[in-house]
């Protein structure tokens, strides 16, 4: 009931209003409000209740200014983030020997490549850098409930190189769209507000949103790292793959990992001899602390087609796992096994003319979640019908012709969304 002589000496006409208006200093409020020491004339205010009053609009002034500096904070690093237009991922097409107005088709998943800014770049390097990505997490749960558009989609997508850009600054937007939503929320919700103070204040653990603004530029740097990562992660599936082959092979450091008698290395699909560049795999790939059996086995959102020569088989098939769950992969022909979580598994086996495949999550009581089918056609692999149900994504299959050592090989990958 002490509000109205409050509001009226502001001259506004709800201050708990001004918190989300954020055209208004609310220092300015605050520091009016702390120079009135004396309840206002005629108002039948005790000096009790009017000192209970001003000192919790204070506290409150002081909860939400911590708010919006935070949420500022995440504006200014989002910006710098991506203010590029897309110069970063244009230097890694380029890097990856592409070109941005090539036809070819990638994808991925808008949740992937968050989790690569925020768990490769962020999160994962701890304390400080934390509090940007437990942010850009809440950041997306948000855009994805109010993107009408479905920009912050858990659908993978698939676009030419060209349109990478625009696919990638869309679900960008979108995303700090839902960092505005959020901040809105807060600020009209007095438990939110409590909440979300205690958590700014300068603390140690994985949930801190404490934010020093002089850590801004490092924020930037380690999200490029996660964000690197990721890109590479849609576009060198499209040029490359994996070769295992018997024996230590005589190859560059820079594009091989050697390890129980064999010899893994990247080159390119259908031409085992051109390989990506030494500077591309050294700057970007192992500089932002990839690890070698990560990459080449498919772990940690890395996914190929791998061909082999180990072993007598004709088809190569990798089924990637990119999913917090244990499943199990069953064909018509063979039998079935498990894949753990975020781990692929690579299946062998004669020429046939097909095999049906199902996956069933072992941490959803058996249930099955896709089926697709692998089918044989002279010298080449392909993937057909794949299917999943609603909140599992099963990517678009790829595929590769046999040539001289190495069988015809195909990979598929399932995510949840």
């Amino acid at each position: 009931m002490h509000k109205v002589p409050v509001n009226g000496r502001l001259s506004i006409t709800s201050l708990r209003a001004e918190y989300y208006n954020l055209t208004v200093t609310l220092a300015d409020h605050g520091a009016r409000i702390a120079s009135w020491a004396q309840p206002p004339d005629g108002q039948g205010i005790s000096q009790t209740d009017w000192d209970a009053v001003r000192d919790q609009l204070l506290v409150e002034i002081t909860y939400a200014d911590a708010t919006r500096n935070l949420f500022a904070n995440y504006g200014t690093f989002h910006m710098e983030l991506f203010e590029d237009d897309g110069f970063l991922l244009n230097k890694l097409i380029s890097d990856a020997g592409m070109t941005v107005d090539g036809g070819s088709i990638v994808q991925g998943i808008i949740f992937a490549v968050v989790d690569g800014l925020t768990y490769a770049g962020l999160s994962a390097m701890g304390g400080e850098f934390a509090v940007a990505g437990n942010l850009m997490q809440m950041g997306v749960e948000v855009g994805e409930a109010v993107g009408s558009s479905g920009a912050i989609s858990p659908d993978p997508f698939q676009v030419t190189v060209s349109e990478l850009w625009n696919q990638l600054s869309t679900s960008f937007e979108a995303l700090l769209d839902g960092m505005g939503v959020l901040e809105n929320a807060i600020l009209q919700d007095w438990g939110k507000l409590q909440s979300l103070y205690a958590m700014t204040q300068q603390q140690s653990g994985g949930d801190s949103l404490y934010w020093d603004p002089n850590t801004t530029g490092r924020l930037v740097r380690a999200a490029r790292i996660g964000y690197t990562r990721s890109a590479l992660q849609i576009l060198l599936p499209v040029k490359y793959q994996i070769y295992h082959w018997k024996g230590l092979q005589d190859l560059p450091e820079s594009i091989m990992w050697q390890t129980d008698g064999s010899t893994y290395y990247i080159a390119e699909i259908a031409n085992y001899d051109a390989y990506p560049t030494e500077d591309m795999m050294d700057q970007d790939v192992w500089s932002t602390g990839v690890s070698r059996s990560d990459f080449f086995r498919d772990s940690a959102d890395w996914g190929f087609i791998t061909s082999t020569e180990i072993g007598n088989v004709w088809f190569v098939l990798t089924f990637c796992n990119q999913t917090p769950n244990l499943v199990r992969l069953t064909n018509s022909t063979t039998g079935s096994l498990y894949v753990s979580p975020f781990q692929r598994v690579s299946v062998n086996f004669d020429k046939e003319f097909g095999c049906q495949y199902s996956v069933t999550d072992q941490n959803n009581n058996g249930k099955e979640v896709t089926q697709f089918k692998v089918v044989q056609l002279e010298d080449s692999f392909y993937i057909t019908s794949p299917s999943a149900v609603s909140g599992y994504c099963i990517s678009q299959p790829l595929g590769t012709q046999g040539f001289v050592r190495c069988p015809p090989a195909g990979q598929i990958t399932l995510s949840l969304g």
